[in-house]
């Protein structure tokens, strides 16, 4: 964890922090500091995962940290799959129909020992097919297979049989042999993804067996799963931002995401009612079926879905860092909270978590806000009037608010008023280019719906420039802020998003100038440099831009800037020198500002004069 995220921790141990409900929460890693005031809950990434609903498949937890399993070209998956919840089953098909076996009846092919083995039975018939499944407990890169007989009997061989490698719902024919004569068979093949292979055999009049069914492949596991317990947060709570700490190579990616909810359990299950395909999640009495109840039926489960009724769906991905935090997605204040992290290496590039942690506050400040800008489009980088409406629900048990901040990717350039139903109130702000923190009357349970209006100034420089809120509440002010989530606040205005669109007409620069236009690089600390000022839009990812000075003759005096830059206000000084460092003439120059992307160029160029 990096010295920002400390010294976040320290401001707060050293605030007076009477009557705070703030919590820390941590899984995996060291336990945080004790911090005056801060409750705080540790769980270790086994105990985390441990409780209802939670569960993990294809990591190690070491040293407090959950990775990837890496395998070497050695490593035989098939005996570590029964570590991973997978294992060996068979089945059979013949004269007698299907039967499945249990796990533990084949478990000789794939416990190291050569002498146990799975082989035909007094009752098998000619022409019969055996099917053995090997669940490998995760989803792992194989490129290699064995199996062979015991070395007593080295004749009890398979002729015939498909070797079949599945990946969830996919299913890839890795070989096929109609007259093995090899007792040992080991095949190499191009790696493939699978979860469980399967290996079919047909058998003539003859005795069979097999003593080991042995998978390899180097690299990661193919995915890191967790899925945290159902967290209960001890009553409605604002949630704060998630803060992480691990390694993500090159290749490798990390994803994260949240949902809460009102309910202890977020699912909801399905019955079929013995009516056609008609289903319920009712039971005979019209109650919801609980979990325990659903396990109890016998050949009516329909599945389970996601109760949406009480729980928020999954969010999107947070993007993985070293992070100071990134504000956790909750659109209201609920009692349950889940997590679930995804890790995807790739090859022996890996990823890996030392913990992941967030901040709870009760009681929460708000149950929700809703808000929407207008307008919803504008031209790229001019300054453009907009109106960010928002309206919160406040129930008797929240403390209220009277801030609201704003972040955006734009820029802020000026707050003109702040309405209240209509009526003017009363605020302070601070304004900074990419945040705005406004002061503005106290709301409590007596103001909720009220609608609140802020009349503000704002350039934005490419397409889906997010205006994302929070309200706090300054007599709590290191408690979690609520969120501010796009919905409808007024029907005065028909948005119902808090980000805005630009009007796409091919630029990609615009506002460009030198200001002040005439430099005087004399060393008095008047007009000494002189500003190269642009404004990059439309950009999705970055453009490749150069900054350059000439002189009429089109000589090259001085490059300001190489590099590649994203969508906003950009700005280079430049003081009157050459790149060699020396004085230029007095005279005009030319400033050149060019961008280039994959899809075109576009150049400006202006006139700059030196006097001394």
């Amino acid at each position: 964890m990096r010295a920002s995220i400390l010294a976040i921790w320290a401001a707060i141990a050293l605030w007076p922090c009477d009557n705070w409900g703030l919590t820390l929460y941590r899984i995996g890693g060291p336990p945080p500091t004790q911090m005056e005031g801060v409750d705080i809950v540790h769980l270790a990434w086994e105990e985390a995962f441990a409780g209802f609903d939670g569960r993990t498949e294809g990591l190690l937890f070491e040293g407090g940290q959950a990775t990837p399993i890496l395998t070497t070209a050695d490593d035989n998956l098939a005996l570590t799959a029964k570590d991973r919840g997978g294992g060996s089953k068979s089945a059979r098909f013949g004269v007698g129909g299907f039967l499945e076996t249990e796990n533990e009846v084949t478990a000789g092919i794939a416990d190291g020992d050569s002498t146990t083995v799975f082989k035909n039975t007094d009752s098998e018939h000619v022409g019969a097919r055996v099917v053995l499944i090997l669940d490998l407990g995760g989803r792992f890169s194989v490129n290699r297979v064995r199996f062979y007989p015991s070395p007593q009997f080295p004749l009890r061989f398979i002729e015939q049989f498909i070797l079949t490698a599945y990946d969830d719902d996919r299913d890839e024919v890795i070989f096929s042999e109609t007259d093995n004569r090899s007792s040992t068979v080991d095949l190499l093949f191009p790696p493939q993804a699978a979860d469980r292979l399967v290996l079919s055999m047909a058998f003539r009049q003859r005795d069979w067996e097999v003593a080991e069914f042995e998978a390899y492949g180097a690299g990661y596991v193919l995915e890191g799963f967790y899925q945290t317990q159902i967290f209960d947060l001890g009553g409605p709570a604002t949630v704060g931002d998630l803060r992480w700490s691990g390694f993500k190579e090159r290749d490798a990616r990390v994803k994260i995401r949240t949902r809460n909810g009102t309910a202890a359990d977020p699912n909801r299950y399905w019955r079929f009612t013995g009516r056609g395909d008609e289903q319920t999640f009712r039971d005979a009495t019209g109650q919801p079926l609980t979990r325990a109840a659903y396990d109890k039926l016998k050949g009516n489960k329909a599945g389970i879905t996601t109760d949406l009724d009480h729980w928020n769906p999954w969010s999107g991905t947070y993007d993985f860092a070293d992070s100071t935090g990134t504000p956790i997605i909750a659109p209201n204040a609920r009692q349950y909270l889940q997590f679930q992290i995804l890790l995807l290496p790739k090859g022996f590039q890996g990823a890996g978590l030392n913990f992941v942690e967030f901040t709870t506050s009760q009681p929460p400040i708000t149950d929700q806000v809703v808000a929407e800008i207008w307008p919803v489009e504008a031209e790229p980088g001019q300054v453009t009037p907009f109106t960010y409406a928002f309206k919160p629900l406040i129930v008797p048990d929240n403390s209220g608010f009277d801030q609201l901040v704003l972040q955006t990717s734009g820029r802020f350039v000026g707050i003109d008023s702040v309405h209240v139903n209509g009526d003017g109130v009363a605020w302070t702000a601070d304004l900074a280019h990419k945040r705005l923190a406004l002061s503005l009357p106290r709301m409590d349970a007596t103001d909720s719906q009220k609608l609140v209006e802020v009349f503000f100034r704002a350039q934005v420089f490419h397409f889906g420039t997010t205006f994302a809120g929070q309200v706090f509440d300054s007599e709590r002010p290191l408690e979690v802020g609520q969120q501010v989530q796009g919905g409808d606040a007024t029907f005065a205005l028909d948005s119902n998003q808090v980000w805005a669109g630009i009007r796409l007409r091919g630029r990609l620069v615009s506002e460009v100038r030198a200001q002040p236009p005439v430099v005087t690089p004399n060393g008095d600390g008047i007009n000494d440099a002189v500003g190269v000022e642009y404004s990059l839009l439309e950009l999705v990812e970055t453009g490749q831009v150069a900054v350059d000075i000439f002189d009429l003759a089109g000589r090259l005096v001085r490059s300001l800037y190489r590099g590649h830059q994203r969508s906003g206000r950009h700005v280079h000084l430049w003081d009157g020198h050459s790149d060699d460092g020396s004085a230029v003439a007095p005279g005009t120059y030319l400033y050149q500002v060019r961008v280039d992307t994959d899809k075109a160029r576009e150049e400006h160029t202006g006139a700059i004069s030196v006097a001394y």
